[in-house]
């Protein structure tokens, strides 16, 4: 038991919790399962009292500690949450800061992005409307024809107008644009998915001749 409780590293400072019956310190830390050993951080002994779910009472050198693992943080449940509270822009900001399309593309099917992009005012911020263009754009390979569909419906909510993207819109819609572009001439492509790039590469065309 102690072999494979010394996998376990120190990942946080300790904070004070709290007394135990005899006066000692009662300390927790946060840490992760990695393989650095708790010996190279100059611990000499240490003895596991009882192991509970994810919690890991010890005793190093004669203090005691409760050690919580903690587990992998899924952003899906936050962002499900912030969903249900109609936070549209904070649930793509953390879909978004992940730079993972597949947590990007289950959110947009969990919600009606058409809806969504029709609403007064818009809930979306024009910043988040150009990485979202932008991060479906970089994966068309799988669910391709509701990615064309979302690309379409996102771009035309996008206002290159806006001062604050002005130096972004272009670079990001020709980048967009030569992806489309370059997926309409595979051989794989299907007649179905040709004419959604055609539509893509519209309006895509109708936005940079808008940008200054």
């Amino acid at each position: 038991m102690a072999g494979s409780a010394l996998q376990f590293a120190f990942s946080f400072s300790p904070t004070l919790v709290g007394n135990k019956n005899m006066g000692e310190q009662l300390h927790i830390y946060k840490c992760r399962t990695s393989p650095l050993a708790i010996n190279e951080k100059g611990v000499n002994s240490m003895q596991v009292v009882t192991i509970t779910g994810d919690v890991i009472l010890m005793i190093i050198d004669n203090f005691t500690f409760v050690v919580a693992i903690e587990a992998p943080w899924d952003p899906t449940t936050e962002i499900s949450r912030l969903i249900s509270e109609h936070k549209y822009e904070e649930a793509f900001n953390i879909a978004l800061q992940r730079s993972d399309v597949s947590i990007v593309s289950w959110l947009c099917s969990q919600v009606d992005l058409q809806r969504i992009l029709l609403m007064v005012p818009l809930p979306l911020s024009q910043g988040v409307l150009l990485s979202l263009l932008q991060q479906i754009a970089c994966d068309i390979s799988k669910d391709t024809s509701r990615k064309f569909k979302w690309m379409t419906e996102v771009a035309v909510a996008i206002n290159p107008a806006d001062p604050m993207l002005s130096m972004h819109v272009r670079p990001i819609f020709e980048q967009v644009y030569q992806i489309v572009n370059h997926h309409r001439s595979l051989p794989t492509t299907s007649s179905a998915d040709i004419t959604s790039t055609r539509v893509v590469i519209h309006v895509l065309n109708s936005m940079l001749m808008a940008c200054k």
